[in-house]
């Protein structure tokens, strides 16, 4: 509201022009925005370049420490008991467990690795044959035992480079000394359902205990100086694959050969050269007409 005295008399002028701009601006803008029509939105995808560098893979899962299978201890000759180990004590590695009286001399039974006597299968005076058990051993030692993920099969068909383990609240990390990896199966199982697991060694060194989580970081593979690009550019992700190729402003779909990757990037072995254009995500495209189709 504006006031403005002319000739000793107030005159009241009221903003009429702002006031209904106002109202038709509230009009239109509930009834929503004004839409430009005939316009075309397109998103160009992103256009990045083949490089070179070093790439680790490495996989990081979860894992259980589990104590080592017992071991039986079993005579290796025809004789007679007459020294024998008490059950349920803390044994040294080749401490003698028993004596057997061959016809040839005295045999003595060493424990094959420190641990724990969990049950003596003899007493003093009993005749035994070769292959009977004798003693049912407990090693001190542990594995760490990792489920391992059918997706993530195809980064650990070699062996290891190196396995580092970091128990839950436990010692700093350690190397892990691999040890196997192979399906879990029982007599009957169907082997499509079986877990597959890979196992390493604790060291003697660490001290363990069975069922303490863990978290399992596996060096599946290592390349220096080698051409990548982002895995999100990339349709496969073992062995062979296919990206889309900018040349000349055209989009070019080109098979490629990979390599190791680490989850984020993927080697380039053959297919295109350090430097060359692709889109960031592979684009629905028409064969290159100069490209065999072979890598």
């Amino acid at each position: 509201m504006t006031r403005i005295k002319v000739g000793g008399l107030l005159i009241v002028l009221l903003g009429v022009a702002a006031l209904s701009g106002a109202l038709v601006s509230r009009a239109a803008s509930s009834s929503g925005p004004e839409r430009p029509t005939n316009v075309a939105l397109t998103l160009e995808p992103g256009v990045i370049h083949a490089t070179r560098g070093n790439i680790r893979s490495v996989l990081v899962l979860d894992g259980v420490v589990t104590a080592v299978d017992p071991i039986v201890v079993k005579a290796r000759a025809d004789g007679t008991i007459s020294k024998v180990s008490k059950a349920n004590k803390q044994v040294a590695a080749k401490a003698v467990l028993a004596v057997i009286t061959t016809k040839k001399g005295r045999l003595r039974v060493l424990m094959p690795q420190a641990g724990v006597v969990m049950a003596a299968e003899i007493v003093k005076g009993q005749h035994v044959a070769v292959g009977d058990p004798l003693f049912t051993i407990a090693p001190a030692r542990y594995t760490v035992t990792v489920p391992v993920d059918p997706a993530v099969l195809y980064r650990l068909y070699e062996r290891p480079l190196s396995i580092t383990v970091a128990i839950d609240r436990g010692p700093a990390p350690f190397d892990c000394p691999y040890v196997s990896i192979a399906a879990a199966t029982s007599p009957g199982a169907n082997p499509l359902e079986s877990q597959i697991t890979l196992v390493c060694a604790v060291p003697a060194t660490i001290r363990a205990f069975s069922g303490i989580r863990a978290q399992v970081a596996i060096t599946t593979a290592a390349s220096d100086n080698v051409l990548w690009l982002p895995v999100e550019a990339v349709e496969g992700a073992a062995d062979l694959g296919r990206l889309t190729v900018v040349r000349d402003g055209r989009h070019l779909s080109q098979a490629v050969v990979l390599g190791i990757t680490d989850g984020a990037r993927v080697e380039i072995v053959s297919g295109i050269t350090e430097g060359d254009a692709v889109l960031e995500f592979p684009d629905v495209v028409m064969p290159d007409p100069g490209a065999s189709g072979k890598p």
